[in-house]
């Protein structure tokens, strides 16, 4: 067995807070898309920063395992997103001539936005192997590249790794959905002796 290579994956988490606005009540020149009950507030603003605030408001999160009730006209105001791995760094072990290494993290998350949301690659950099392109990676053949598996997954065979690849997508919102990443990695005869490592950041964002 020809032991060539020692693979290293590490994955950057990140999380993304956009926001919607709901049309609940409108007319033909105005929306209100929240409303509340409360003793005061107001809208501050200096150069750099804005704060919107109430008073008097009884926040808080009631939740169930269907259902999450956020009160207060600020949870109102903003979409919440939540974004975690199983595991931020990956190791695909010493490569081989006679066989495809393989490693996996598993992706969870957590949105409230009606529209749902996109689990895509914002950018990558590091030492990798030949990105596959013909949907496999194969035993013998220099090939990397990521698989995805789960009800959300946006395929299923095996992708070559870039900024902008979609990985994961919805149009409705979902509590603790997940979906699993397994990267994979073989080489030639021929493919330099080296330690390669390929850093990634995955973010989650709320579609627009």
């Amino acid at each position: 067995m020809d032991m060539k290579h020692f693979f290293v994956l590490l994955i950057i988490l990140c999380l993304i807070f956009p926001f919607r606005v709901l049309a609940l009540m409108s007319s033909t020149n105005y929306t209100i898309f929240a409303d509340s009950f409360d003793s005061g507030g107001g809208y501050s603003v200096s150069g750099t920063y804005a704060l919107e605030d109430t008073f008097g408001e009884i926040p808080g999160i009631i939740s169930s395992s269907t259902y999450t009730i956020r009160g207060g006209y600020q949870a109102m105001d903003w979409d919440y997103i939540g974004l975690s791995f199983s595991s931020s760094s990956l190791n695909l072990g010493v490569a081989s001539t006679t066989a495809v290494k393989s490693a996996s993290t598993t992706v969870t998350v957590t949105t409230d936005h009606p529209d749902g949301y996109d689990l895509t690659v914002s950018a990558e950099s590091g030492t990798s192997l030949t990105d596959v392109s013909d949907g496999a990676v194969t035993i013998g053949v220099e090939e990397y590249g990521v698989a995805v598996s789960g009800s959300n997954a946006s395929f299923a065979n095996d992708r070559g790794i870039a900024a902008g690849l979609n990985l994961a997508s919805t149009t409705q919102s979902v509590t603790g959905v997940t979906t699993t990443l397994t990267f994979k990695a073989a080489i030639s005869g021929s493919t330099a002796f080296a330690v390669y490592t390929h850093t990634i950041t995955i973010i989650a964002a709320n579609k627009l």
